[in-house]
């Protein structure tokens, strides 16, 4: 694709110094990928700047360099400042003064990269994208998606916090949002293999960060907003606003919020404000609408109104927030043209996402693993599983280092709400001293006067080991925050750990039979 076409497709400001229109091959990020008649986009990340590579990169074959505009008529002085190289910074200088020098000046290289990818490599971009975002459930949603699809024969990719799935089956693993270039080489494999759907998670950070900038979603689908992330959005307005971005900035043909959810109700009034297509569901919702749920012991069927008829439809979830997760899948293959009534006799068949909820009986009580690692999520589980009315609620969780350390003590004294017993121990410490993320989630148990018992724990084995041990008949053990991962995460070390295994290797050891 011609560099005039690429830009011919690009909203906002460019400003191009050089007017040499060319046969683009490819644009990365990587000047250690840059080919023959390529684009470098120059990135100012928090460690690296990249604009200190553009020379190299010209080098290497690239036609064409983008870099910020904040760059475009500076002294040398600012050039020395920001990349900290007298000899890089006075050749970067002379170049970027030179107005025959081929540089792109953009406000955001990072939606540049995006966009200009997804120009070049548009016959490639899935007819049916579908994405879910939320602070919880995003991982649920997009996988009861996936699976519904592949129960109805439909070929999908899955591409999420767990990795990059085709048809059940996982190819490789991803980060929750992945970046642009990843998602190309994804929808490249996709395409490949005939794949009529691919559904993926965006993450806040994904979003903010223009990952996913310009990708047309046929579908997308809102779950929630709750406390997490403060460490990087800093306000809940300011998490508000990223997640709000992908509904309003970017290119959705029609939106699925909870308005149940206070966020999601202010979400809904705004995109119908703009005109934009939108739908909801929840109890307070008119597309999908929650007229009651039934309980059956680990079953609940939700009675929904849907286009003026009522449906039954049985889930094999105990937590009413699967429900809404089970919802917001079907709501989103509706918006996509798939009919209600194919639908719904294929969900009793769909099991939960690993690390979400899952039961492991045994003759010592009914134990469950799940990924909760934000106050709601805790909250959420530690409901569901109070309506059981087991004789004591044990609970063990812990926070990540390195992330917001405010949910801390605000999660400490949500599980004084519902549980008997604490369990206090670490979770991917990080670079921070565990023991002083146990002590902040101990202050919030100490605050509410708290008359059960907790245990502050430093190794999260042991911890598991401990509270399987004192494990009784007709009680629940929820163990919280690793779910689906396999590694602890000190300092800068990944190491193996999978709470499953944990519990499964325990419980041979106490001699406790596991039941089918």
């Amino acid at each position: 694709m011609q560099l005039s076409n690429i830009l011919g497709k690009l909203n906002g400001k460019i400003d191009l110094q050089g007017n040499e229109d060319f046969n683009v091959q490819d644009v990365t990020n990587n000047s250690k990928m840059v080919v023959k008649d390529s684009i470098f986009v120059a990135i100012e990340g928090s460690k690296i700047n990249a604009v200190a590579f553009i020379i190299n990169a010209f080098k290497m074959g690239a036609k064409l360099c983008v870099i910020p505009t904040i760059y475009k008529n500076q002294s040398i002085e600012f050039y020395l400042e920001k990349i900290n190289n007298e000899d890089v910074s006075t050749q970067l200088f002379a170049l970027c003064n030179n107005n025959s020098s081929p540089i792109l000046y953009v406000d955001d290289p990072r939606e540049f990269l995006a966009k200009s990818l997804i120009a070049l490599n548009s016959n490639i971009i899935p007819e049916n994208l579908i994405t879910v975002t939320g602070t919880n459930g995003k991982s649920s949603v997009s996988f009861f998606v996936a699976e519904i699809l592949r129960l109805l024969n439909i070929k999908n990719m899955l591409i999420g916090t767990l990795g990059i799935f085709i048809d059940g089956n996982k190819i490789t693993d991803s980060l929750t949002t992945p970046s642009i270039i990843n998602l190309i080489d994804a929808f490249k494999e996709a395409k490949k293999n005939n794949i009529e759907y691919v559904i993926m998670e965006s993450s806040s950070h994904g979003i903010e960060q223009k990952r996913i900038a310009g990708l047309p979603f046929k579908c997308a689908g809102f779950t929630n907003l709750t406390h997490d992330h403060l460490d990087y959005h800093s306000t809940m307005e300011q998490y508000f606003n990223a997640k709000k971005a992908l509904f309003v900035n970017e290119n959705v043909q029609n939106s699925l919020i909870n308005v149940d959810d206070e966020y999601g109700e202010q979400l809904f009034a705004l995109l119908k404000s703009l005109g934009h297509k939108v739908y909801d569901y929840g109890f307070k919702a008119d597309f999908l609408k929650i007229i009651k749920v039934e309980k059956h012991g680990t079953s609940q069927t939700l009675i929904v109104n849907y286009n003026k008829n009522t449906y039954p439809i049985t889930i094999n979830f105990i937590a009413e927030f699967q429900a809404y997760n089970i919802l917001c899948a079907l709501g989103l293959l509706i918006n996509c043209g798939i009919n209600i009534e194919q639908i719904i006799p294929i969900i009793p068949e769909v099991q939960p996402l690993t690390g979400r909820l899952n039961l492991i009986k045994s003759k010592i009580g009914k134990i469950f693993i799940d990924f909760a690692h934000t106050p709601n999520a805790l909250q959420s589980v530690l409901e569901a599983l109070k309506k059981e009315n087991p004789k004591k609620l044990k609970v063990l969780f812990g926070c990540g280092g390195n992330r917001d350390p405010l949910k801390r003590p605000v999660m400490g004294e949500i599980a004084t709400k519902y549980a008997d017993v604490i369990y206090v121990t670490d979770d991917n410490s990080r670079f921070e001293d565990a023991s002083k993320i146990r002590e902040e989630i101990i202050q919030g148990i100490k605050s509410s006067n708290y008359k059960g018992e907790y245990f502050n724990i430093a190794t999260r084995e042991l911890a598991v080991k401990q509270a399987l041990s004192e494990l009784q008949i007709d009680e629940i053990l929820i163990l919280a925050g690793k779910g689906h991962e396999n590694g602890q995460i000190v300092l800068d070390k990944v190491l193996p750990y999978n709470e499953t295994e944990v519990v499964m290797n325990t419980l041979k050891l106490l001699n406790m039979e596991i039941e089918g």
